[in-house]
């Protein structure tokens, strides 16, 4: 496993820029310290590898995204169509599987969906979802991880966030209906978990 770690590093140094390569090794750095606050049973591996990968389709020029996602018939949603920025996530689940040869579906889907989320999200998914928006060299204001009781409660937090931030920002025709559906799931969840 050393050696397809190697390989992934390889190809993130070679294909993006210095500030996206900071941001995946930032992202991995928080979900590990994600899985140890909330003592989380995921390999480290597994993080590892979808921190690392989950941009590598970032850097790639649109026509380029275009072209291999109507060449390899990849499958966005009809938001995802119209929100090219949404496309890095399935590109680099794609890049992962077809040439790095990695199947782990949990690796796959956390990668895919580490934008948008999912309505069943792995506890892989929740850390890289959150690290990706809160590791330490973002601008977006900062979370005490810290405070909260479990990943759920974070991660219902951390969709709160995002949604104020890009509503604030008047952003809002960018978010993803999906976040919604999460959002009900979460609250509904954190207020079980309360009772």
């Amino acid at each position: 496993m050393k050696n397809k770690i190697a390989e992934l590093e390889n190809f993130l140094m070679k294909n993006l820029d210095e500030h996206r390569i900071a941001h995946s090794y930032s992202t991995l750095a928080t979900a590990l310290n994600l899985k140890k606050i909330f003592k989380l049973k995921i390999s480290d591996i597994d993080i590892i590898i979808t921190a690392i990968s989950h941009d590598f389709g970032k850097c790639m020029k649109y026509e380029d995204m275009l072209n291999l996602i109507l060449k390899e018939q990849i499958k966005l949603d009809e938001f995802e169509k119209k929100h090219k920025n949404l496309w890095h996530g399935h590109i680099s689940a794609h890049l992962l599987e077809k040439k790095f040869k990695i199947k782990k579906a949990n690796i796959l889907k956390a990668v895919k969906h580490h934008t948008t989320g999912h309505i069943n999200m792995s506890n892989l998914l929740k850390i890289i979802y959150i690290a990706d928006y809160v590791e330490p060299l973002r601008k977006h204001q900062i979370v005490d991880i810290c405070q909260y009781k479990n990943i759920d409660t974070l991660l219902l937090e951390i969709i709160n966030k995002k949604l104020e931030y890009l509503k604030k920002n008047e952003q809002t025709a960018a978010v993803h209906p999906l976040i919604y559906k999460i959002q009900e799931k979460y609250n509904k969840k954190t207020k079980k978990q309360m009772q």
